[in-house]
């Protein structure tokens, strides 16, 4: 995707909602939020608030060349060793990065395509839609999710700006469907720089390496 090779790195915002669930009616129904930053070839920096019945969640990690760094309450960095949690952090910085977009765009014919005119910013945009593509957003390969989803493209840079769409899951537990709305916003194209952390936590003894 064009759009994808003029971006070399980028920042995102992404928010799940969850409007079946009055308990997080406070929190304006986020079920779970990322902030997100990727640089390529493989470097990602992620914090994740996810609201649960019994509280807020708050983790952060940063990922460079495959490596996987989670910041740990009194500890701070900590490398990640274990070989599922691995690939769960790697199934993640793809459910947040673009590329998932490019797999839906490459994959699917859009349903229709719209330029929509924002004259108050001086700024036009091409609505790229898509009813119920073949898609994975999470990469983990369930087959009971169906999606609705609308992308939005900057009509002079080509780059994608922001998406918003739907995704119903199936709970079998529940015997209903649970509906999740999302919007992912992109921002700062080409202007992110991501660093592995200074400090890492290597044993017991608190000792550190740079």
């Amino acid at each position: 995707m064009e759009s994808l090779s003029k971006s070399n790195s980028y920042q995102s915002r992404l928010i799940i909602r969850d409007y079946s669930n009055d308990k997080i009616r406070t929190k304006d129904y986020i079920f779970i939020e990322w902030r997100f930053g990727y640089e390529k070839p493989d470097r990602f920096s992620a914090e994740q608030y996810a609201n649960e019945d019994s509280g807020s969640v708050y983790d952060m990690w940063t990922s460079v060349d495959g490596k996987h760094y989670n910041l740990l309450p009194v500890l701070g960095w900590i490398k990640e060793e274990q070989v599922e949690q691995i690939k769960n952090t790697d199934k993640m910085n793809y459910t947040l990065s673009l590329e998932k977009y490019a797999k839906l765009m490459e994959q699917n014919k859009a349903d229709s395509v719209d330029l929509y005119d924002d004259q108050k910013n001086s700024k036009a945009y091409f609505m790229i839609k898509y009813k119920d593509p073949k898609w994975d957003f999470f990469k983990y390969g369930k087959e009971d999710m169906k999606y609705a989803v609308e992308i939005w493209v900057d009509k002079d840079t080509l780059l994608i700006v922001k998406a918003i769409g739907k995704v119903i899951s199936k709970n079998s537990k529940m015997g209903k469907d649970i509906n999740y709305d999302f919007i992912q916003l992109f921002s700062n194209h080409n202007g992110v720089v991501i660093q592995p952390p200074a400090h890492v936590y290597v044993n017991q003894k608190s000792e550190f390496m740079n």
